[in-house]
This record gives C-alpha cells, sequence and structure tokens, in this order.
C-alpha cells in the first residue's frame, strides 16, 4: 500500500522511519526491562525480609509455647515459693534466738567466772 512504491520497493526514507522506531522499541523493551529487573529484586528483597520476620516471629511463638505455665501450675509454684520464703524466715528467726540465748549465756558464764575469779584473788590475798 503505502509502504510499498517504486514497484514494490520499500524507500530509503521510509526504511530509515522504520529502523528509528525499531531502535525505539528496543529502548522501550530494555527500560521496561530493567525496572521489572528492579521490580523483581526489590520483590525478592521484600520478601526474604517477610520471610525473615516471619521466622522470628515463629521462633517467638514457639519459645512462649515451650515456656508457657498454665496459670494453676504458676499459682502453685508462686505458693509453694511463699511457703518456702516463709519457712526460710523462720529459720533465721530461730537463729537469731539460738544466738541471742548463746550470747546471754556467754555473758552468764563471764560475770560468773568474772565473780569467780574476784572472789579468789580476794581470798586469796
Amino acid at each position: 500500500m503505502g509502504d510499498t512504491m517504486n514497484g514494490g520497493q520499500i524507500t530509503a526514507d521510509r526504511a530509515t522511519e522504520i529502523l528509528a522506531g525499531q531502535a525505539k522499541l528496543e529502548g522501550m523493551v530494555s527500560t521496561v526491562t530493567a525496572r521489572l529487573d528492579a521490580f523483581i529484586d526489590r520483590n525478592r528483597d521484600e520478601s526474604r525480609a517477610l520471610f525473615d520476620r516471619t521466622n522470628k516471629h515463629t521462633a517467638g511463638i514457639a519459645a512462649i509455647e515451650r515456656d508457657y505455665v498454665p496459670q494453676a501450675a504458676f499459682e502453685e509454684h508462686r505458693r509453694q515459693q511463699r511457703e518456702d520464703l516463709e519457712q526460710v524466715h523462720k529459720q533465721i528467726g530461730e537463729i537469731k534466738t539460738s544466738v541471742t540465748r548463746i550470747v546471754s549465756i556467754a555473758a552468764c558464764a563471764w560475770v560468773v567466772l568474772a565473780t569467780g575469779l574476784q572472789f579468789l584473788l580476794t581470798a586469796m590475798k
């Protein structure tokens, strides 16, 4: 039709126009390819980050599930700790009482000894 002139031959101007159009299309394809490659890279990085975050959450949930103690068991453990603490306080009180008795007995013995020595020294003069 309009492309074929001069007995089916393409004119030089038309050939130049076709080559220019082809170069423009190749440039557009290169641009779109570069954009798609960049999009794929960005998507891959974001996917990796999402999977990393998911793995961290999964690990955190696994730790919670591993360390989870039912409320009843927690309360029983707390009650046992309180009983143990009360027992320790009771033992500390008993030790204080024993130490006080020992110190009192030692003080009385010291007074008796000192009095006895003083009496002996006085009697020996």
